[in-house]
C-alpha cells in the first residue's frame, strides 16, 4: 500500500527491465500472499522492531521509515492523538490486516478509548484523498497526508521492507528491481514527496 511500489514500477518500465507488476494491499495481504506463492515479493511495514514473520526464506531488505497517523485538514496546537479519539465523530480508517490499523487499535486501547467509526480505505493514498474530501481525520501514512496538502498528527513510526522470496531471487527482473531500488532516481522521487527517511535504502537487512 505504499506509493513507492507505483514509482518503482514505472522506474523499472522506463529502464525497459522486465516488467514489474505492483499490486496494492495490506501489509498482512501481502505477506499471506508471499507465503503462499501468490507473489514474488511483498513491501511490508510495521512499528519498527515489529514486523512479523516472514513464513517463509526470503531476502530483506531497507526500503524506508515514515510515520503512520492521522491526515487532518491543518496542523495546529488541537490536534493530538488523544483529542482525535476522544472528539472526532468518525476516523477514515483502514482494512483489519493493515498495520497502520493495528497502530490506531493500539493507540486507543493504550488510551482507554474506542476507536471512532468511519469509512473504510483501500489504501493510503486513497485514505487522504477521503480525509481531505470529507475533512474527517484520515489514518495513513506521513507521505500521503503530504501528497494531499494536509497536515499530519502521528501515532508511530514504521519501518518498511521489501521482502523477496528465495525461490526468485535469481530472476532478472528481480535484479532489475533491486537496481531501481537502489536508484538516484527512487531517491530523488521519493525525497520530492516528502517524509520518508530513505536511510540505508536498498541495503539488506539482517533478522534479529
Amino acid at each position: 500500500c505504499d506509493p513507492a511500489l507505483g514509482i518503482l514500477e514505472a522506474l523499472a518500465a522506463a529502464r525497459g527491465a522486465r516488467r514489474v507488476v505492483g499490486v496494492h494491499a495490506t501489509s498482512g495481504a501481502a505477506v499471506e500472499a508471499l507465503r503462499a506463492g501468490r507473489a514474488h515479493a511483498a513491501l511490508v511495514h510495521a512499528r519498527t522492531g515489529a514486523l512479523p514473520a516472514p513464513g517463509v526464506p526470503v531476502a530483506r531488505l531497507r526500503v524506508a521509515r515514515w510515520r503512520v497517523g492521522f491526515a487532518v485538514p491543518a496542523a495546529g496546537p488541537g490536534h493530538a492523538v488523544p483529542d482525535i479519539l476522544a472528539r472526532a465523530p468518525a476516523i477514515v480508517q483502514r482494512q483489519e490486516s493493515a498495520a497502520s490499523q493495528r497502530a490506531l487499535a493500539a493507540a486507543a486501547a493504550g488510551l482507554g478509548l474506542p476507536v471512532p467509526p468511519g469509512p473504510r480505505a483501500g489504501g493510503h493514498l486513497e485514505a487522504a484523498r477521503m480525509g481531505r474530501d470529507t475533512g474527517a481525520p484520515a489514518l495513513t501514512m506521513e507521505p500521503a497526508a503530504r501528497a494531499f496538502g494536509l497536515g499530519f498528527v502521528p501515532i508511530e513510526t514504521h519501518s518498511v521492507e521489501l521482502w523477496i522470496g528465495d525461490r526468485w531471487r535469481g530472476e532478472p527482473a528481480v535484479a532489475g528491481l533491486l537496481d531501481v531500488l537502489r536508484s538516484a532516481a527512487l531517491r530523488a522521487r521519493l525525497e520530492a514527496v516528502g517524509g520518508y527517511d530513505l536511510d540505508g535504502i536498498g541495503d539488506p537487512v539482517v533478522a534479529s
